[in-house]
């Protein structure tokens, strides 16, 4: 018989989806613009941003973080998940913005 594979506590598994957002998906802003079947992951994409958005709002819905943050992400996404972002191309001060906020998200994560 098969063991199944040990589950991660919700707030690990958090923690390994905003690792991966961190570290799995390149800064690199490329000359073309990018779609989710262009290769390599790529931050510039507005969907990278939809799932920091996401999984912080499920950090913030489960009270695995700090009021502080939570604030944070709300005005993140008010910034990074609207039409008008979308219209416009992703800077290189976006991702910087994005990784600042991963980075105290996972931070607040980490066990001590």
């Amino acid at each position: 018989m098969e063991k199944e594979p040990q589950k991660l506590d919700p707030k690990a598994e958090l923690l390994v989806e905003l690792k991966k957002l961190r570290d799995d998906y390149s800064d690199e802003i490329p000359e073309r613009v990018v779609s989710s079947v262009s290769g390599p992951q790529y931050k510039v994409r507005n969907a990278w941003f939809g799932l920091v958005s996401g999984n912080l709002e499920m950090a913030v819905l489960r009270g695995l973080v700090s009021e502080d943050l939570a604030k944070k992400q709300e005005e993140f996404a008010d910034q990074f998940c609207n039409p008008g972002f979308g219209e416009r191309l992703t800077t290189k001060e976006d991702i910087e913005a994005a990784n600042a906020l991963l980075d105290e998200a996972i931070a607040e994560l980490e066990p001590e």
